[in-house]
């Protein structure tokens, strides 16, 4: 998974990542101001929220900023910085000085593991610090993550579970699910 283009990574599990993105919608608000990090979850989350008006979005996806500039119903910052030329995201201290500027309703963010042991964590180090930073500048934070994620640890962890509101998963047997309820997250399963 780590070595595929951000393209093949769109294909993967595409229509578990869709599901997690219409479960999203119920949770979101006209007017919301929302900070979104790079992710295929989080590029089909953004598609969704075509049909929401007003919503303000913070990110460092080059491709969530392209993608958010074809709706007139969302205003969109990207944070600037170094861009990481495989994924295209924007990362290092110019991207979260810029971060700590904004305030946002909902941190939403895509993970690539989420495990009882290992909290939440990312293949990516250059996004480690931002999406700290994003967990840090929002009132609530949501996790996309699709069945695949769940249970595994990735290369570095970004924060424990209890900076996790609320996880959005695919509803399938999974004994971490479990776990993850007993440490008090609001699980939606789609």
């Amino acid at each position: 998974y780590y070595n595929m283009s951000f393209p093949q990574r769109l294909k993967e599990n595409e229509e578990e990542k869709k599901a997690l993105a219409e479960a999203l919608c119920s949770f979101i608000n006209e007017d919301d101001t929302i900070m979104m990090n790079s992710g295929t979850s989080t590029l089909y989350a953004l598609k969704a929220f075509s049909r929401f008006k007003n919503l303000k979005l913070v990110t460092n996806s080059v491709y969530l900023a392209l993608e958010a500039s074809k709706y007139t119903g969302i205003s969109t910052v990207l944070l600037g910085g170094n861009i990481n030329q495989n994924y295209h995201f924007t990362y290092g201290i110019d991207a979260e000085k810029q971060l700590e500027n904004y305030h946002a309703c909902k941190a939403i963010l895509s993970i690539d593991g989420v495990s009882e042991q290992g909290g939440l964590s990312t293949y990516y180090e250059e996004e480690v610090e931002l999406c700290r930073k994003m967990i840090k500048q929002a009132d609530e934070t949501i996790v996309l993550a699709d069945y695949s994620k769940i249970g595994r640890n990735a290369f570095v962890k970004i924060a424990g579970l209890d900076s996790v509101d609320m996880l959005i998963s695919n509803n399938r047997e999974i004994d971490e699910f479990v776990k993850l309820k007993e440490k008090g997250i609001k699980l939606i399963l789609s």
